[in-house]
């Protein structure tokens, strides 16, 4: 072999190096694109099903709220409450109490309804358990005047 020979052969090696080099780093940085296009993807998807996700349960829950403020405004409207705020008869609490009983019944949601006077005590109470209705007696009614719904309640005067 001589010089020339041994000069072409080992330039050729080189540059058939260098090619297998710069060929295996675009392979890398394809491959790295196309990894990274894939994962940019699959985040976006995962995104979008959370936002849906997300959107389900707000419309869900923002339902429910609207749902317990009808309730409410319903519960405040009661002709016998507003009997007994002006007279204060034994007969308008009882009625009261009816009209808890059947809401109960009727809405299935709430495990107690109270009404409670200004000091805390509660006048009337119905509890709702297994399907079933049941107005609490007089002499079971409890004090919640130190409960954190009557206290922050009671500030909103």
């Amino acid at each position: 072999m001589n010089i020339r020979s041994v000069f072409f052969q080992t330039h050729w090696h080189r540059t058939a190096l260098r090619l297998f080099v710069i060929s295996q780093i675009a392979v890398l940085i394809l491959g790295f694109l196309v990894f990274y296009a894939q994962y940019q993807d699959k985040l976006t998807q995962i995104k979008d099903a959370q936002t849906s996700d997300l959107n389900v349960i707000q419309t869900g829950i923002t339902e429910e709220i609207d749902e317990i403020s009808s309730d409410l405004l319903f519960l405040t409207k009661q002709n016998d409450l507003i009997d007994y705020l002006e007279l204060p008869y034994q007969y308008y609490r009882d009625q009261i109490g009816y009209e808890y009983f059947h809401f109960a019944i009727l809405k299935e949601k709430y495990s107690q309804l109270r009404f409670l006077d200004e000091h805390g005590m509660e006048l009337v109470r119905v509890n709702f358990r297994d399907d079933k209705a049941q107005i609490v007696p007089n002499d079971q009614l409890q004090d919640k005047s130190t409960r954190y719904y009557f206290e922050e309640t009671i500030k909103l005067d």
